[in-house]
C-alpha cells in the first residue's frame, strides 16, 4: 500500500539535508526556465525572422506563451509519476527535462544560418522545458510540504518560490556580468549562448543532489498492487474533488499573471521602450529578486503564526487596486522600475509563499502531485504563459491599461476563492491520524 512518512520520522532522518538538495535543484531548474526570458531580448533579433528589434521580441515572448502548453502535460505525467513512483523520481527526471532544452537553445542556429530551423528549435526546446516545469512545482509543492516539521509548513512551503526567486537571480546576475564585460556585439552574437551551457552542465550536479533526497511517498511490498492503488486513488482523489481542482485554479490565476507581468514583462519592456537601458533593467531585476528572496521566508513565518488567509487576502486586495497604478510608473524611469518590482514581489510573497501549502493540502499523499499539477499547469499555461504576450503586445499598439485592468479583475476574482477559506494557523496531524500529513493551514 502507499504511504508516507510523517513529518518527525523525516525531521529525525536528515530532511533538513533533502530540503536543502531539492532546493538546489530547484534552483537550477528555474533559472534554466527564467534564463530564456533574461535573455531575450539578445537573442531574439538572431533568430527570430523580424525587422526591428520589438517584433523579434513579441514572437520570442509568443513562444515564451507556447512553451507553457506542455506545462499541462507535464503536471499530469510528472504528477502520476510522483505519486506512483515517489516525488524523488519526479523530480529527477524534471531536472534532465529542463536540462536537455537548455542545451538545445545553447546550440541552436541563428536565422540567418538556418532559416525556421532556428524558431523551430527554440520551440522545441521550450515545449521541453514546458513539461519539465509543469510537474516540477507540484511535485516540489508535495515534497516540501510532507518533510515540514509541525508548525513549520509556512516557512518550508515558501522554499519553492525562494529557490525560483534564486535561479532568476542567478540568470539575472550573469545577465549583468555579461552585460558589463562583452561589447553589444559580442552579446548578440554569441554571449547569449553562455547562460544556457551554463545551466546546461550545472544540471548533473543538481540531479546527484536529487537522488540523494529522502523519499517521502513509499509503495508497498508488491508493485502490481501498489500501481493498482495508485491508479485507483488517483482517479478517485481528482473525480470526487472537483471543488479542489478549481480552487487549486482559482488559488492560481492571480498569482500567475502577477508573477510573469512583474518578473518576466517589466524588465524587456522597459528596455524596449527605450527609457532604460537592458543592464538597468537587469540590474531593478536583481535588487528586487533579492528583496524577495529576503522577504518570502519571513512571509512564511508569518502565516505559521496568523494564517494563510490574511495574507492571500491582502495580496488580491492590493494587486486589484494598485495594478494600474503601478504599471504606468513602471517603464518612465530606473528609479520607477526598481519601485514598481520592489513593491510588486514584496505584495506578491503574500501569495508566492504559502501557495504551495494552500494547494498540497486539498488532496491526499496518494494523489496529491497530479491533484496539483494539472489544474495548476492548466493555469499556468493559459494565463501565466500568455501574459507577457499580452502585456507586450498591448503596450505596442498604445492600450497598455487595458492590459493593468486585466491583471486587476484576475486579482479580483482570485480574491473570491480566498475569501471562502478558514482562517487558521498552520497545523499538522499528529504521527497516526486519519488525517493526511499535510494538515490544514487555511
Amino acid at each position: 500500500m502507499t504511504t508516507t512518512v510523517v513529518p518527525g520520522a523525516l525531521a529525525t532522518a536528515g530532511s533538513h539535508r533533502s530540503l536543502r538538495n531539492a532546493t538546489v535543484g530547484n534552483v537550477l531548474e528555474w533559472y534554466d526556465w527564467n534564463v530564456y526570458a533574461i535573455f531575450t531580448p539578445f537573442f531574439a533579433p538572431r533568430i527570430f525572422n523580424s525587422h526591428d528589434a520589438a517584433g523579434a521580441l513579441v514572437q520570442s515572448l509568443m513562444v515564451f506563451a507556447v512553451g507553457f502548453l506542455t506545462r499541462p502535460l507535464g503536471g499530469l505525467v510528472l504528477g502520476r509519476w510522483g505519486d506512483r513512483f515517489g516525488r524523488r523520481a519526479a523530480l529527477t527526471l524534471s531536472m534532465l527535462l529542463m536540462a536537455a532544452g537548455s542545451l538545445l537553445i545553447a546550440l541552436c542556429p541563428t536565422y540567418s544560418a538556418a532559416g525556421w530551423l532556428a524558431p523551430v528549435t527554440i520551440l522545441v526546446a521550450r515545449l521541453a522545458q514546458g513539461l519539465s516545469a509543469g510537474g516540477e512545482f507540484a511535485a516540489s509543492s508535495a515534497y516540501v510540504v510532507e518533510i515540514a516539521p509541525p508548525g513549520r509548513k509556512g516557512l518550508y512551503s515558501s522554499v519553492i518560490y525562494v529557490s525560483n526567486a534564486l535561479g532568476n537571480l542567478l540568470a539575472a546576475l550573469l545577465g549583468v556580468v555579461l552585460t558589463r564585460a562583452l561589447a553589444p556585439e559580442q552579446m548578440n552574437t554569441w554571449g547569449w549562448r553562455v547562460p544556457f551551457l551554463l545551466g546546461a552542465g550545472l544540471a548533473g550536479y543538481a540531479f546527484v543532489l536529487r537522488r540523494r533526497m529522502i523519499e517521502t511517498h513509499l509503495t508497498g511490498p508488491s508493485p502490481a498492487e501498489a500501481d493498482q492503488e495508485r491508479h485507483t486513488s488517483v482517479r478517485k482523489a481528482l473525480l470526487s474533488r472537483p471543488g479542489a481542482l478549481w480552487k487549486v485554479v482559482g488559488y492560481t490565476l492571480a498569482g500567475t499573471i502577477v508573477y510573469y507581468t512583474w518578473v518576466v514583462f517589466l524588465p524587456s519592456y522597459a528596455a524596449a521602450d527605450g527609457h532604460i537601458t537592458r543592464s538597468s533593467a537587469l540590474i531593478t531585476t536583481t535588487v528586487a529578486q533579492v528583496l524577495f528572496i529576503g522577504v518570502l521566508p519571513l512571509t512564511g513565518m508569518l502565516a505559521d503564526r496568523i494564517g494563510t488567509k490574511p495574507l492571500l487576502l491582502t495580496f488580491a486586495t492590493a494587486f486589484a487596486v494598485l495594478t494600474v497604478p503601478l504599471l504606468a510608473l513602471a517603464p518612465k524611469s530606473f528609479t520607477w522600475l526598481l519601485a514598481v518590482e520592489c513593491v510588486g514581489l514584496i505584495l506578491f510573497s503574500g501569495y508566492g509563499a504559502i501557495a504551495p501549502l494552500i494547494m498540497a493540502e486539498q488532496f491526499p499523499p496518494g494523489s496529491r502531485a497530479t491533484g496539483i499539477g494539472i489544474p495548476y499547469g492548466l493555469t499556468v499555461s493559459v494565463f501565466g504563459g500568455t501574459a507577457p504576450y499580452l502585456a507586450a503586445a498591448a503596450a505596442n499598439a498604445g492600450h497598455a491599461a487595458l492590459y493593468s485592468a486585466y491583471v486587476a479583475l484576475a486579482s479580483v476574482a482570485s480574491l473570491g476563492f480566498f475569501t471562502r477559506i478558514r482562517r487558521r494557523r498552520t497545523t499538522a496531524p499528529a504521527a497516526g491520524s486519519p488525517k493526511d500529513a499535510v494538515g490544514e493551514s487555511r
